[in-house]
């Protein structure tokens, strides 16, 4: 568990199992304050899944992620989030397919992936694949993402429809929501949330350890329920936030509902 100072002050754990797998394939990291040149404020986390089956899935997943929280963190903090983050990974996509079509040694390598960007009290979301960002706020767990998958048929796992690296181009969800203190957003691979009901997830959050011990229990409590996968679970905990500005005002007005 790490707690630094920044605008937004956090607390970010993640644990990561390979299960019963050979490998693991997945990759989660976070950059935040001292780690960041000044006067950048922004939180930035993410996590991929390498595709299974394939080779070089996970140093897919490992590039993905480092070179994400790099990436994003060189352009200026005064581009938009979304423009800034799909820079970045279409020139991560673009590298990852060719690699794959270059070497053999990497046929086909892809992955999913997931990033969080916490800005002023905005938060961003940035996905593709069946990685998962959850918030849970004032008791209330809200799934941020959607599964990029189809059902594989009789006794067959889901087929990912959508990845990094898989095609010459990558279409990436976008999302935002509102920050607020004491909030806990998490990061899970499927290999956590395809074995955990939310009732289940919500039990863990709403313990309230710390953030590397909640990830710890979300991911043995995976492995309790017979997961098969790799393992992996990131939770940021907000312990403090900056005072709004303009910008975070406007985005919250515009949530707001319209009276007649």
């Amino acid at each position: 568990m790490a707690q630094r100072v920044s605008r937004i002050k956090v607390s970010v754990g993640f644990v990561s199992e390979t299960g019963p797998r050979k490998r693991n394939e997945d990759f989660a990291g976070a950059v935040f304050g001292p780690e960041l040149p000044e006067p950048r404020r922004d939180v930035v986390a993410a996590i991929s899944d390498g595709i299974g089956g394939a080779k070089g899935g996970r140093e897919a997943a490992e590039i993905a992620v480092r070179g994400f929280l790099d990436g994003f963190c060189d352009l200026p903090e005064t581009m938009e989030v979304r423009r800034a983050a799909a820079i970045v990974l279409n020139a991560l996509n673009g590298w990852i397919h060719s690699q794959g079509q270059r070497d053999a040694r990497l046929m086909g390598m892809g992955c999913t992936f997931t990033a969080l960007v916490l800005r002023g009290r905005i938060a961003h979301v940035l996905h593709v694949g069946d990685t998962r960002a959850y918030r849970f706020s004032r008791d209330r767990l809200t799934l941020l993402t959607e599964d990029h998958v189809r059902q594989g048929g009789s006794n067959r796992s889901n087929i990912l429809v959508r990845a990094l690296g898989v095609e010459t181009e990558v279409r990436l969800d976008y999302t935002t929501q509102p920050v607020a203190q004491h909030d806990r957003f998490l990061l899970c691979s499927d290999g956590v949330h395809g074995y955990l009901a939310a009732e289940a997830i919500v039990e863990i959050l709403r313990e309230r350890a710390s953030s590397e011990d909640t990830a710890r229990a979300l991911v043995a409590a995976a492995l309790d329920a017979g997961s098969t996968d790799n393992c992996t679970a990131l939770v940021l905990d907000v312990v403090g936030l900056e005072t709004a500005v303009t910008a975070d005002i406007g985005a919250n007005i515009v949530q707001l509902p319209m009276t007649p």
